[in-house]
């Protein structure tokens, strides 16, 4: 910053900073004042400093800041001159971690074209990328396909609450529970289940908390069932596995003995080899590779995807959105539907979960939160879809089963599909990931 810097720009840029305890620069473009976060590393394939930038939000020159999901930037020249505070490197990095994230078994030869490396170079890149973020190969499993209905439930205690090791002995070992997160806010627990479709669910309801941790403790349950959407990934456990055991069988059975081990074997570590897994279960040469593309093809694995352990990561947020007067939805539905694909990070998708629950009617969100300003602009969001209410719940600790964090390419999703067919949003042309 220079002497030209207006004093209130000044002032509030360094507030900021202290607000925010993050490295920031602030750059004077076309007369405007930009604040962006950065940061520096050392990359040993490149051999030389890198310097990472995040662009923020701008400062008005009375010292007003607005964080950049409340303003689009204006003309061409700015545009330009924000893309010229990033390193190509950081490009290169989002472009690696969107295409592993569509098909984590991606050739090296394919990727390298993409992020313009050699395939050498590229091995090497993704290696960084993978210590750099703790990134994990999965197989995507669609669980409707194999006869199960995902259900959330929300936990309200009235006294006394079962300790954080209470939760996790009680549940660890169910076959039937995906995720249970503690929550701050309304209700204090989430958890989220995979029911047999062909089980009556208020049925298995009763049986499951008659028998669980929550049976000794006086608590209000709302449960209601979401649907199924690729987009939406919650971790896969071996108990869950096991359990489809039982669909194992002949010709009618849901999934066979082979393409059952495959299924384990790439739920746990998508990117081995299939020679490993053809040992790894005494199968012949080629038929857990046949197995896979037998699977995909059938819809029952949607893709082999990566996670992240995101850096910084402070918590994630719920953001349950009712929908109380549909007219006035309907009006703000193209606004909404555009902020779930909105893509403000390059490396990470802004919400990891959003589907409808059908009791109350609403949709719930969950987002990564990196600083309280995230919080505070996705609320601002919800909150201005007109015919809706909002509230929010903080994550203070996954008890059993995880979140997946990645950088899922939205032209591939329903909501896309909606905004172009229902409201003639121009689309892209998809990339080919296979």
């Amino acid at each position: 910053m220079g002497e030209q810097v207006p004093k209130p720009v000044k002032d509030a840029f360094e507030a900021l900073r202290l607000t925010l305890g993050k490295k920031l620069s602030l750059h004077r473009i076309s007369g405007h004042y930009y604040v962006y976060e950065y940061s520096t590393l050392r990359d040993a394939t490149l051999r030389k400093t890198i310097v990472r930038t995040y662009y923020l939000g701008h400062i008005t020159d009375d010292g007003k800041y607005i964080a950049r999901e409340h303003r689009k930037l204006a003309g061409l020249e700015t545009r330009r001159a924000e893309r010229h505070q990033s390193e190509e490197y950081d490009d290169r990095e989002g472009i690696a971690l969107r295409n592993l994230s569509m098909n984590g078994r991606m050739s090296m030869a394919k990727l390298s074209k993409r992020i313009g490396m050699s395939v050498t170079g590229t091995r090497h890149f993704v290696k960084r990328l993978e210590e750099k973020y703790g990134i994990r190969y999965f197989a995507s499993i669609n669980m409707f396909e194999l006869g199960y209905l995902r259900y959330v439930a929300f936990v309200k205690f009235k006294g006394a609450k079962p300790s954080t090791k209470e939760l996790k002995d009680g549940f660890e070992n169910d076959s039937n529970v995906a995720l249970v997160a503690e929550t701050k806010g309304k209700y204090d627990l989430m958890i989220i289940l995979y029911l047999d479709k062909n089980d009556h669910a208020s049925r298995f309801i009763y049986r499951w908390r008659s028998s669980n941790i929550l049976s000794s403790y006086t608590a209000r349950m709302y449960i209601s069932i979401i649907e199924e959407s690729e987009i939406d990934e919650i971790l896969c456990r071996l108990p869950f596995l096991e359990l489809l055991k039982d669909k194992l069988g002949d010709k009618k059975a849901i999934l066979s003995k082979v393409e059952y081990s495959v299924l384990k074997s790439l739920s746990n570590d998508g990117h081995k080899d299939f020679t490993e897994v053809d040992k790894e279960h005494n199968l012949e040469n080629g038929r857990s590779n046949y197995a896979f593309y037998r699977l995909k093809e059938r819809g029952i694995i949607n893709r082999v995807t990566i996670t992240m352990e995101p850096p910084h990561l402070k918590y994630n947020a719920i953001f349950i959105m009712r929908t109380e007067n549909y007219k006035l939805f309907n009006e703000y539905r193209k606004e909404w539907l555009k902020e779930i694909i909105s893509d403000e990070k390059p490396w990470i998708n802004k919400y990891t979960f959003t589907d409808d629950i059908g009791a109350p009617d609403s949709v719930l969100h969950i987002a990564p939160i990196f600083n309280d300003m995230e919080l505070s602009s996705i609320n601002e969001k919800l909150n201005s879809i007109k015919g809706t209410s909002n509230e929010n719940l903080i994550i203070t600790n996954v008890v059993v089963g995880a979140f997946y964090y990645r950088k899922f390419d939205f032209a591939y999703s329903k909501t896309y599909n909606i905004l172009a067919d229902e409201y003639k949003m121009p689309q892209s042309k998809r990339e080919d990931y296979e």
